[in-house]
């Protein structure tokens, strides 16, 4: 994982972004919004290096993808942050935050494996 330096607006430098990526680099990620500052990062400005290069593109909208769409139904400017930028490939969003569902940990899920022995 490779960290960029933020600018004074706390998103990153995406000059420093697009220097970052080496043909090692396999995703590039950016956050909708990070927390807890509430910035969203330049997602379409990220979303055109993926697509120049040819690298999945991950959005971490675990909060912000429950909340987001809501304050742009409102009628205040977000940037996009979702499947509406092409180069978008992913976005997790946590169920157990503003999605009012349960949170589970991999400990608490049971999946049968079927055996030998039945």
């Amino acid at each position: 994982m490779i960290h960029v330096p933020l600018d004074s607006d706390f998103k990153p430098n995406m000059e420093k972004y697009r220097q970052a990526i080496t043909p090692q680099t396999i995703l590039l990620l950016g956050s909708a919004p990070q927390y807890c500052h509430g910035v969203v990062d330049p997602i379409e400005a990220i979303g055109k290096l993926a697509e120049e290069r040819g690298i999945p593109f991950h959005v971490d909208a675990c909060f912000g993808g429950f909340m987001l769409p809501w304050v742009e139904k409102l009628g205040y400017p977000v940037p996009k942050f979702d499947f509406r930028v092409p180069a978008v490939s992913s976005i997790s969003a946590d169920v157990h935050k503003y999605g009012y569902g349960l949170k589970v940990s991999w400990d608490d899920v049971v999946v049968p494996v079927p055996t030998l022995g039945g």
